[in-house]
């Protein structure tokens, strides 16, 4: 059999054998060389389906102890977002209003579910903000873990790694203008109105909230998306330094 085919075979051999087995995230698989044998195929063409499976998220490899299932992950569309934010601030722009759509969609079941602890759990995420900002430290990871605290009432690990997927792609992108918040302190006012509508149950408000946070995000994005327009009729380039 051609190498290709070979890889392929391997590959649906392992999600074949994750799915009869019932197996789940930390579990072990066959050994290469089991699989090989198994299947009597080149070990070259298990090591290539392995790799395969591991860029998609599926598997990972610890190397010394064998071939393990990997927890649900969205890999691979965040290393797509990652590459294609590099040269495309539109693809960015595109991200945050999916992230918009999404937060103000389920921001009336989190209203809904709050409770004495999630209260408490989103008051220290943004004290601890706070703190930053009055030590000079200015890092998306405030606000990152703002919104987890925030959405993580609704038990939605999906709509975690979601939401996730923007933070990781916006904290990558190289695009300082875009990354740089020019109002540190604003940023943590406005979150802090998010806070106080969910505390009053206020869904209307925490909309309202979000959406008034999320689009001087939109801005900076715009704003340079604008400059790289005009750079690119003057003859600049094609790209985004």
């Amino acid at each position: 059999m051609k190498r290709d085919t070979q890889t392929r075979i391997v590959r649906e051999y392992l999600k074949n054998w994750i799915i009869d087995h019932h197996l789940s995230s930390g579990d072990s698989l066959p050994p290469e060389t089991e699989i090989a044998q198994e299947l009597t195929i080149s070990r070259g063409s298990v090591r290539e389906a392995v790799k395969a499976l591991e860029s998609l998220g599926i598997v990972e490899v610890r190397h010394g102890e064998g071939l393990f299932v990997r927890d649900t992950n969205l890999d691979p569309l965040l290393e797509v977002f990652t590459f294609g934010s590099h040269f495309d601030s539109s693809l960015l722009a595109e991200l945050l209003e999916l992230r918009t759509w999404l937060e103000t969609a389920v921001i009336g079941d989190v209203v809904k579910k709050t409770s004495e602890l999630h209260l408490k759990e989103i008051i220290l995420s943004l004290s601890e903000w706070e703190k930053d900002l009055k030590e000079g430290i200015l890092h998306t990871k405030d606000d990152q873990r703002f919104h987890r605290s925030l959405y993580k009432i609704l038990g939605n690990q999906t709509l975690l790694h979601l939401l996730a997927v923007f933070w990781t792609v916006f904290e990558n992108i190289g695009i300082e203008d875009i990354r740089r918040d020019p109002t540190p302190m604003e940023t943590w006012e406005e979150h802090r109105a998010i806070y106080e509508a969910v505390l009053k149950h206020d869904k209307k408000g925490a909309r309202k909230a979000i959406l008034k946070s999320n689009s001087h995000v939109m801005e900076r994005i715009r704003k340079v998306r604008s400059q790289r327009d005009v750079h690119l009729k003057e003859g600049g380039g094609n790209g985004i330094d």
